[in-house]
């Protein structure tokens, strides 16, 4: 039987969950369905299905991005995968070109990938568009060649109100940043939700936000693993806020290594 592209339904998007984590070296979680079912409503699903059972799978999500002063329509592929059971067989590039038709179909202008490998992406179209730099820092390096003073003031906030502070600090960081691309409250949900089945030893993300003046500026999110601040995201609206956030996280006692990978 020939493998099937299509739509996801509604009754398949544990399954998809479960296949996409597998070919990542994981194991789906239940408990990630609601967020999981929330971000779908925002995107368009598309899976890869051979003899009744879901191989391959990836999500298509309509927003967009900062090119210039203007914003312009774009599709962000994310959460593309195939089971290593049925590989060069052709089905990433099926469902690709699935893809690809239905954008632009659609008249969607652009399209964004986040890939883990990106070599694989370039026959599509796709290029690099950022690189990446990954940071681990002895603690006893950390100290500021000059000195640094702010009138702003640190504080923790929780998950619930991470959603609705970081969303709005990101954009207003990135608002003249061309590639940026301003993410729905589902996906945002989903970025924050933090599964235990995805941290392994380390904690749970801890957030940090600076203020100054009354207004939030930055934050930096991250875990702790035994002697080690492992940042999470850091986003930053001014320089000094920048500045701060590092002070902050160099500053964390009993921490030996502060460490920023991708």
């Amino acid at each position: 039987m020939e493998i099937e592209i299509r739509y996801i339904e509604k009754d398949e998007i544990l399954e998809s969950h479960i296949a996409t984590e597998r070919a990542n070296g994981g194991h789906g979680d239940e408990a990630a369905l609601p967020l999981i079912t929330e971000a779908l409503n925002d995107g368009r699903g598309v899976v890869a299905v051979d003899d009744g059972i879901i191989v391959g799978y990836g999500i298509a999500y309509p927003l967009k991005m900062n090119v210039g002063k203007e914003r312009l329509p774009t599709t962000l592929l994310d959460n593309v995968a195939v089971l290593p059971t049925h590989r060069r067989r052709g089905i990433l590039n099926r469902m690709m070109d699935f893809h690809m038709r239905d954008f632009y179909e659609r008249g969607e202008t652009l399209s964004g990938l986040g890939a883990s490998e990106s070599i694989i992406y370039g026959r599509y179209g796709y290029g690099i568009g950022s690189m990446q730099v990954d940071f681990s820092i002895d603690r006893r390096d950390t100290a500021f060649i000059n000195d640094f003073s702010t009138k702003g003031k640190y504080r923790f906030i929780d998950s619930a109100d991470a959603l609705y502070t970081l969303p709005e600090v990101a954009e207003r960081a990135s608002a003249k940043r061309s590639g940026f691309m301003k993410g729905t409250e589902s996906l945002w949900k989903l970025y924050l939700s933090d599964p235990e089945y995805r941290r392994g030893d380390d904690s749970e993300l801890f957030h940090v936000i600076y203020e100054e003046d009354g207004q939030v500026d930055g934050y930096v999110s991250y875990r702790i693993r035994k002697a080690t601040l492992m940042i999470h995201e850091m986003i930053s609206a001014t320089s000094t806020s920048h500045t701060a956030l590092w002070r902050y996280c160099f500053g964390v006692d009993l921490m030996s290594r502060i460490d920023a990978p991708k």
